[in-house]
């Protein structure tokens, strides 16, 4: 009997399959399909897996006996596919068996009818959540199609060659389908539970990213009640800071962390007096200290905060200048982060076309040419220059402040 099952095993086939499923079953994977198409490749590819079980066999016998892997792939096709993909399986291997062995197969055609009730009655017996794979499933269903692949020996005529064949073959028939079974279905649950945990991972980090997006919101809107007459001035920022930022290219990861930071850029001002900040006159140069001490006081917030970006970072050198005439710390040029300097002018375009308590809004030109009259000095030449552009030749407008923004 161990020789029968070894014969079966030591085939190359039998690797080739094994290796096969696997190979189908992870690319399905790695290409950008949707849910209904890597449902239709894993009917596809269990039911072509249940044709290839019977095309190939192993002769251990004198008379002509051979085992193969029938039962194998109805019992996958049953548990990894469901009852409807093990009941076309098993269609499809009763059609093959007909065309490789002609009308003489009636036993074979029965006992692959067998396999496939054992294998659902196994499977609702044990579980009443098809959808959960288990080793105990494995097991269960392996006798089950075992059983049925032996018992099928009875019904080869006449009957005392069929018991004959049962006592010399039975157990090892049996011991086949349950060990393949095993084995292929051990190979397809690891793939499946490691898929699950990369999806589970994923959807996890995606729950953490809204979660963080909907705290530097309630952030940004916390600022809107210390000084109303900049409301909407963060998310008008971050729209322009993406619209700059996807002009010079940068991946969406990037553009995500960028617009992140300037819903919140100036999450320091709430540890500046309100008084300030809405006083109607220009700032004296004390309190104008005061204020700049916010982007200090953003970075010392959010620096803690294991962002997937150096958000924190970008609020501190977002007053920064290419000359190194900013603050707080006197950064030059590519010192600077490229969405901090991005930032940098975003933020000032916007506070000279906005109303402010101590003065009125520029006009759009007045803006963009104090602007090129500082660029390369206070800003970075190629935000300016691609700024200018929006704002001319392709008419961009700031959105409303109720409006979001998104990538």
């Amino acid at each position: 009997m161990i020789d029968n099952v070894l014969t079966v095993f030591s085939a190359g086939y039998v690797a080739l399959m094994a290796l096969g499923l696997i190979v189908v079953f992870e690319l399905k994977y790695q290409f950008n399909l949707d849910e209904s198409q890597r449902r239709i490749v894993r009917v596809v590819t269990l039911v072509v897996f249940g044709i290839f079980s019977i095309v190939f066999h192993q002769n251990i016998g004198g008379e002509d006996v051979y085992i193969d892997l029938r039962g194998v792939g109805v019992a996958l096709a049953t548990i990894f596919g469901g009852i409807v993909v093990g009941a076309l399986t098993t269609f499809a291997e009763i059609v093959t068996r007909l065309l490789h062995s002609g009308s003489g197969s009636f036993a074979g055609m029965l006992g692959l009818i067998l396999d496939f009730f054992l294998a659902v009655l196994a499977l609702r017996f044990i579980s009443d959540d098809l959808n959960q794979k288990t080793m105990f499933q494995l097991l269960i269903v392996g006798a089950a199609v075992g059983l049925g692949e032996a018992v099928s020996l009875l019904l080869i005529q006449p009957f005392d060659l069929g018991w004959r064949m049962f006592l010399d073959f039975g157990l090892s028939l049996a011991f086949t389908q349950f060990l393949g079974v095993f084995l292929f279905g051990w190979l397809l649950k690891m793939q499946d539970d490691r898929i699950r945990g990369r999806e589970h991972g994923r959807a996890r980090i995606k729950n953490l990213h809204e979660t963080m997006k909907g705290g530097l919101a309630a952030l940004s809107t916390a600022m809107v009640h210390r000084d109303p007459s900049t409301a909407g001035h963060e998310q008008r920022v971050a729209d322009l800071c993406v619209k700059v930022g996807q002009a010079m290219g940068m991946d969406e990861t990037r553009l995500e962390g960028m617009q992140l930071a300037a819903m919140v850029h100036d999450v320091g001002l709430i540890r500046v007096p309100s008084e300030i900040l809405s006083r109607p006159r220009r700032l004296s140069p004390e309190e104008f200290e005061l204020v700049k001490l916010h982007v200090e006081a953003g970075y010392q917030i959010l620096k803690d905060v294991p962002f997937p970006w150096p958000i924190a970072d970008i609020i501190r050198q977002h007053h920064e200048h290419m000359d190194g005439s900013g603050y707080p710390n006197g950064l030059r040029g590519e010192q600077m982060l490229p969405e901090a300097r991005i930032l940098h002018v975003c933020d000032s375009i916007e506070a000279m076309i906005s109303h402010r308590p101590f003065r009125r809004a520029y006009s759009t030109e007045r803006a963009l040419e104090e602007l090129l009259a500082h660029k390369s000095t206070r800003y970075d030449p190629q935000v300016v220059d691609i700024i200018v552009r929006l704002f001319r030749n392709e008419g961009y407008q700031f959105p409303d402040h109720k409006m979001g923004v998104s990538l």
